[in-house]
């Protein structure tokens, strides 16, 4: 889906996510709003697309979540975090996002399309907390298993 423009494997991927997550929704507080993982103007106009904001929009739908994909921006253009060792990626997204808003609901999720260290996430979620996020979670339809020790 992410480097070989197959959009169509979004709806897909983002349908059996929302069948996932949904149980979680009615048994807990609903989140607020969904938030894609931005990709710099940059690397976006390469792509031609954001996988994350993709994703998103389905879930949104599905899960009757507000989606804003403009709330976060990467501010910083940083190397893929695919062509970086473990320990240069944390250094490589550091300052990366910047929130557009003055505060954010308290309860958001963040949108990803695969976790592997955590590193993207982590700093995303560290800028809506500063924004007035109290709950930030994170879904995403894949996770890496490499041994990155």
């Amino acid at each position: 889906m992410k480097y070989h423009s197959q959009l169509q494997l979004a709806d897909y991927l983002a349908h059996q996510l929302a069948l996932a997550v949904q149980q979680q929704c009615e048994s807990e507080s609903k989140p607020q709003l969904l938030i894609p993982i931005p990709l710099h103007p940059k690397r976006l106009r390469q792509r031609g697309y954001n996988q994350s904001v993709e994703l998103a929009k389905t879930l949104s739908k599905h899960l009757n979540i507000p989606l804003d994909n403009n709330a976060l921006i990467r501010i910083k253009n940083t190397l893929p975090q695919t062509q970086l060792p473990y320990a240069k990626r944390k250094q490589n997204i550091k300052s990366a996002f910047q929130c557009r808003h003055a505060t954010l609901p308290e309860h958001i999720v963040l949108i990803d399309d695969v976790l592997t260290t955590g590193h993207t996430a982590d700093m995303a979620a560290k800028v809506c907390l500063k924004q007035g996020a109290k709950k930030v979670e994170l879904w995403t339809i894949a996770r890496s298993i490499r041994d990155y020790a």
